[in-house]
């Protein structure tokens, strides 16, 4: 810090940093983002008080930060278009990437014991013996799964299965795989209502409430591939009146606004200088994140 002497500074999470960071930081312009509950931070409302504008993944976080004198501002996690491009591939399966907590694994083996192809993808539910040994368990869910992906691959799984399971529990905001999804034309079957503040339920994303509605949600997504692929046509082009669709797939990823989103005001100085992109890279920024509400508005 002390030798590149950056202008402003943008510090994720950041709960591991010790005072020499904080004090080579001195005045210099700062945004603490926290992507992940409020919890899992070891952060006091003094020091967030004083650290300068919060940003936080979670509305419900913001307005209780904001309650206890924090400058925060929601702002959602996001999806990069530009790490990975959609492969023509399909499989007929119900896919899951992630940790294997118990409220995962239990609606996923409740799919299998239904003879639905679920694959899942983690060290957790891998057979492989350094991942066993890794998590300290050798029980495993009785799924087909593979080891750990890079991000770039786990973007493209999502978009090959027939449907993408999210689970979310007991999280306050929303994972990147909100945005991950949807952006890179999987069909979404998610467990949280208030997705629709960025997506439109039925149309743009599928909600699952207990294990027998995700079961016939998984199930249909199997069966009517139209279903949920209706809208995988090239940019512009409408899906049919009769076919509704859960995500506007392939059309999802190449729709952009060309106006940025607008930052809080607080946050905008930050932002400031930066060079605006050009004209062709500003319709792939995706509809994702702050602007995905657009996603099936996009113009083509």
């Amino acid at each position: 810090m002390r030798e590149v002497r950056p202008h402003r500074v943008v510090v994720i999470k950041g709960d591991g940093l010790d005072e020499r960071f904080w004090d080579a930081l001195g005045d210099t312009p700062r945004i603490l983002w926290l992507y992940d509950d409020l919890h899992r931070h070891d952060y006091t409302d003094e020091f967030l008080r004083q650290v300068g504008p919060v940003v936080d993944y979670a509305r419900s976080e913001t307005d209780m930060l904001r309650a206890r004198g924090v400058d925060a501002h929601f702002v959602p996690n996001a999806f990069d278009p530009h790490r990975s491009e959609p492969t023509s591939r399909r499989t007929d399966e119900i896919v899951f990437i992630g940790s294997g907590y118990a409220n995962r694994k239990e609606p996923l083996t409740h799919l299998a014991e239904h003879d639905l192809p679920v694959h899942a993808w983690g060290r957790d539910f891998s057979r492989h013996p350094f991942d066993r040994a890794r998590t300290f368990s050798w029980s495993r869910p009785p799924i087909a799964a593979s080891r750990e992906v890079p991000l770039e691959r786990a973007y493209q799984i999502h978009a090959e299965g027939a449907a993408a399971v999210a689970i979310h529990g007991l999280q306050n905001g929303h994972a990147m795989r909100t945005f991950e999804i949807p952006g890179m034309g999987g069909v979404r079957l998610v467990d949280r209502d208030d997705v629709d503040q960025f997506y439109e339920v039925g149309t743009e994303v599928a909600v699952w409430h207990d294990r027998e509605e995700l079961l016939d949600l998984a199930r249909r997504a199997l069966q009517d591939r139209a279903w949920g692929r209706g809208c995988e046509k090239p940019a512009g082009a409408a899906p049919s009146p009769s076919t509704p669709s859960i995500i506007a797939s392939r059309r999802s990823i190449r729709c952009g606004r060309t106006d940025p989103p607008q930052l809080p005001g607080a946050l905008a100085g930050m932002a400031e200088h930066t060079e605006p992109r050009p004209p062709g890279e500003a319709r792939r920024h995706q509809c994702g994140a702050l602007a995905s509400r657009h996603a099936s508005r996009c113009p083509a």
